[in-house]
């Protein structure tokens, strides 16, 4: 008011408090724009006017029902959110983006406006199809500089997801307890059977032998072994040990198929899985909570939890952890102190709990859940025995850092009291300053493997990428810059591109491919599908015709396994949103022979200072060549367009030009 009576001229927004719908306080450098450090600009066209009804035109029953509206008491905590209009219609207006005081603080963490309301994933069916309703709400807040049509594109995509996650949870709790009932064409044993066990006792003998690890270790499965054979054990017991040697079983057949070349061995094998599945299942529901806790309950429990997740249900999977952790906590079997010097019995404690942390952590990031089981004073990977090590060792070790890591993420996104953006800034550039360490760490313990199980390795760097999509998203809530915004893109492309070769090459991957391949369960069931959710907002608006085919060939690879019901939800959501796709790209192909390639330049910081971090091109050095790399000085002389410019500070997952970063099977060190 004082700049109005000094005669000074009032600027209007600018347009990053605009975009960002944050009050600016309209002096020629805005104070947002200067805590940002960016430049403060007002470009944007003017406003169009809206004829908009007098209220002297609404009846006195209309405005009774519109005050009525907004006083009541089911809409007045979000009556803000929604815009009435004259004939009683509710309309949703774009999400916001992070709120800013003038001192540069927001209110961060994971608001109702911005997460789904509490119990929308109850049974944990429709994550995906939230997790794409996020990543699509956040491209809807400001797309003013893409086409109608490319708008029109979004907003359908918002709507559909919107109805899917919907829709999913309603036929999931329809069909809920489905997985346990038991199949009458299986010949189900009614306790495991000795030549199991006998087999399941042969110790491994050096890296010849290779076996997925899990929480049973040879000890202590030789003594539930011993237990069931001579018949010592009943009830309770009986059902806690029957589960834990039947998925060990599973876990050692999937191992076999891989080695199978006979196909009558490997259909042999499917059916003893059919059988072992099923005994697994009728023991599990003999399952009794209100027992007193026990290491073998645990032991038990996490068995029961992974198999679920081999058998795609992730809801049932994160409560039978959660039970596991539960009684951890209440044993206090998370208190670890001295590692170095520990007897067999704290060995087997470790075990259960190190693997009972990886499974919450991963499983509470994908499903936007509390974690059930509590901070450690160590790190999970100290408690990994080294008497007996396996190949899979390094493996196990990154993947309880990564689960780390996202548990630090969750507990970043899921602050509710206003925290500095500085504060989120920093734990963002840690948490990835870490991811970066994982690396090299994944890439030289697969060349120690052995060439038979690289492909697990690949599996991890779908894993990998994934986690690392979701801190740049992370940080990008937080505060817009281009250089993270690609780096957001570039590692959801890599994320995607493992996922491809993997679905191309399942013969390098153990189990089996009915229902579906087995290496599925530790990789798409387990973490989240945001990179293909930012592609897709992506090839809406760049139109890139690489990432499209990229996620064409991801579906039609899955479209073989729609039998399951898991995968069947991924496959709708993906082909829906694929097909919203289509339209973008008919007749492109005679278009692009026309037109020449839109060079880039990568800058090497970004207006904080930060260097180009290795993530966003890990592997180039060892497998790609000096002209991919955008880098290159040769590459530097171009610049974007005004309108690619503009996309790149505006949507919030795109722009990085098409062929960069492309991965072919040369890139695994495999043939095709």
């Amino acid at each position: 008011m004082s700049d109005c009576l000094n005669g000074e001229e009032i600027l209007p927004a600018c347009d990053l408090c605009h975009s960002r719908k944050v009050k600016c306080d309209r002096r020629s450098i805005c104070a947002n724009c200067m805590d940002v450090g960016v430049e403060c600009r007002r470009l944007r066209s003017g406003r169009s006017s809206r004829k908009r009804p007098l209220s002297g035109t609404l009846n006195r029953d209309e405005k009774v029902l519109n005050l009525e509206m907004l006083t009541s008491p089911s809409n007045r905590g979000d009556h803000r959110n929604q815009v009435l209009h004259t004939n009683g219609e509710v309309e949703q207006p774009p999400p916001r983006r992070q709120r800013m005081d003038g001192h540069g603080h927001g209110q961060w963490g994971i608001t109702p406006e911005s997460n789904p309301t509490p119990g929308a994933d109850a049974d944990g069916s429709n994550y995906h199809a939230i997790q794409a309703k996020s990543v699509i709400e956040l491209e809807l807040g400001d797309c003013r500089h893409i086409s109608k049509g490319q708008q029109s594109i979004l907003s359908s995509a918002l709507q559909l997801v919107s109805q899917l996650a919907e829709k999913e949870s309603v036929e999931s709790g329809e069909n809920e307890g489905d997985i346990l009932v038991e199949d009458p064409s299986v010949t189900i044993p009614e306790s495991p059977p000795p030549e199991l066990l006998f087999l399941l006792l042969r110790f491994p003998s050096g890296k010849s032998d290779i076996r997925w690890p899990d929480h049973i270790s040879n000890k202590t499965f030789e003594r539930m072994a011993t237990a069931l054979i001579k018949g010592d054990c009943r009830g309770r017991l009986f059902h806690q040990y029957s589960v834990c040697i039947y998925v060990k079983a599973i876990c050692y057949v999937f191992q076999l198929s891989r080695v199978a070349a006979n196909a009558t061995v490997k259909g042999q094998l499917f059916q003893s899985r059919k059988a072992y599945t099923a005994a697994a299942l009728r023991s599990i529901k003999q399952f009794d909570i209100l027992a007193p806790p026990s290491l073998s309950a645990i032991q038990s429990l996490i068995s029961g939890s992974l198999l679920m997740q081999q058998l795609g249900d992730i809801n049932i999977c994160w409560i039978l952890n959660s039970y596991a952790a539960r009684q951890i906590a209440a044993l206090g079997y998370q208190k670890v102190g001295n590692v170095s010097s520990r007897s067999e019995a704290q060995q087997e404690i470790h075990s259960a709990v190190y693997w009972c942390y990886y499974i919450d952590r991963t499983l509470s990031a994908l499903l936007l859940r509390s974690p059930s089981f509590p901070e450690m004073a160590v790190s999970a990977t100290e408690l990994i025995s080294t008497d007996s090590p396996s190949p899979y060792d390094p493996l196990i070790r990154i993947l309880l850092d990564a689960a780390q890591i996202q548990g630090q993420l969750l507990a970043l996104q899921s602050q509710t009291a206003p925290v500095s953006h500085h504060h989120v800034l920093d734990e963002c550039r840690l948490l990835r300053e870490k991811m970066e360490d994982i690396y090299p760490r994944l890439q030289s313990s697969r060349n120690l493997a052995p060439e038979s199980i690289h492909q697990d390795w690949i599996a991890a760097e779908f894993c990998y990428y994934a986690i690392m999509v979701d801190i740049h998203r992370t940080r990008l809530r937080c505060s817009f810059t281009p250089l993270v915004h690609k780096e957001c893109l570039a590692c959801a492309r890599r994320s995607l591109e493992a996922l491809r070769f993997l679905l191309q090459h399942p013969g390098g991957m153990p189990g089996f491919d009915d229902p579906y391949p087995t290496f599925l369960t530790w990789t798409l069931f387990l973490y989240p599908l945001t990179p293909f959710f930012v592609l897709f907002c992506h090839i809406i608006g760049s139109l890139d015709q690489h990432d499209f085919d990229l996620t064409q060939d991801i579906t039609k690879s899955l479209s073989r396994f729609k039998k399951h019901p898991h995968l069947d939800k991924v496959l709708r959501l993906l082909t829906s949103l694929e097909h919203l796709c289509e339209p973008l790209f008919q007749g492109r192909e005679e278009a692009s022979a026309q037109t020449l390639p839109l060079a880039f330049s990568v800058p090497e910081a970004n207006n904080t200072g930060e260097a180009l971090p290795s993530a966003v091109n890990p592997m180039m050095g060892e497998f790609g060549t000096d002209d991919a790399d955008p880098r290159n000085p040769a590459m530097a002389h171009a610049e974007l367009g005004p309108s690619a410019d503009w996309l790149t500070w505006q949507m919030f997952d795109s722009q990085l030009p098409s062929g960069w970063l492309n991965v072919d099977l040369g890139l695994y060190g495999l043939n095709g």
